[in-house]
């Protein structure tokens, strides 16, 4: 089956669903020597796959700008310097006349995209060319493990018993104030006019240090939501160190 039908045929199998996933630290040539050997390892799985369906010099093309990006030469891989060290162009080769970079790195392109999709959906590390460069990019996909810790504790805190919530959240997610008059706290302002100076203000002082620790409790609650919300798939990614 041609390079293009296979390609189809990914399309319409390819589960619509895709997985969460981030790029590795940009640019590449900083990632650590950990995250260099694996996206190492990604390219000889894909070279070995028979569903990675490119020639011998397509081959050659995709080691070499993935060997370069590594090394920090990225900003060489231009359709001169590839001409050269990949399809064996003279010196003389001139872009303009010769569309052989082009043309292979469209191929390339597909030939990923079908292994991508195919067999190389269950890959930890993914490698792509983007459209208008011949540099690669690199993705992993997040961690299953992660995304289940992720969500058990945004189900831990939208499961948490009415009880042990502040009264301002439960007052808010009821949708009225917190400080609006209840019949019982009319009650209870009456009650206390009737009691002595010294009983009173200590009533109002242990009202006060309650009313301290809700602030502190309501505090603590949002640090947790934001700590969820850093760990989601969709989150920010490590940058390099």
């Amino acid at each position: 089956m041609s390079n293009v039908g296979r390609v189809g045929q990914a399309t319409r199998t390819a589960s619509p669903a895709e997985v969460p996933r981030e790029p590795f630290c940009e640019p590449a040539s900083q990632a650590s020597p950990a995250d260099k050997e694996l996206i190492l390892a990604e390219l000889q799985r894909v070279l070995a796959s028979p569903d990675f369906d490119a020639t011998d010099r397509n081959r050659k093309f995709l080691s070499y700008v993935v060997s370069e990006t590594l090394a920090g030469r990225a900003e060489r891989l231009k359709g001169y310097s590839i001409a050269l060290a990949v399809f064996s162009r003279p010196e003389t080769f001139d872009a303009a006349t010769d569309p052989i970079v082009r043309v292979e790195a469209g191929r390339l392109r597909r030939s990923l995209d079908y292994y991508n999709r195919t067999t190389g959906g269950a890959d930890s590390v993914h490698i792509e060319i983007p459209k208008g460069s011949y540099v690669p990019r690199f993705f992993r996909q997040v961690d299953a493990s992660n995304r289940e810790d992720a969500g058990g504790q945004r189900a831990d805190v939208a499961s948490e018993p009415e009880s042990s919530q502040p009264l301002a959240v439960k007052a808010l997610e009821a949708g009225r104030d917190a400080t609006e008059p209840t019949a019982a706290g009319a009650g209870a302002l009456r009650a206390l006019r009737r009691l002595p100076s010294w009983a009173a203000a200590s009533f109002l002082g242990v009202v006060i240090f309650a009313g301290a620790l809700l602030a502190l409790g309501l505090g603590h609650d949002k640090s947790r939501v934001s700590d969820v919300a850093w760990q989601r798939p969709g989150g920010p990614y490590r940058p390099c160190r």
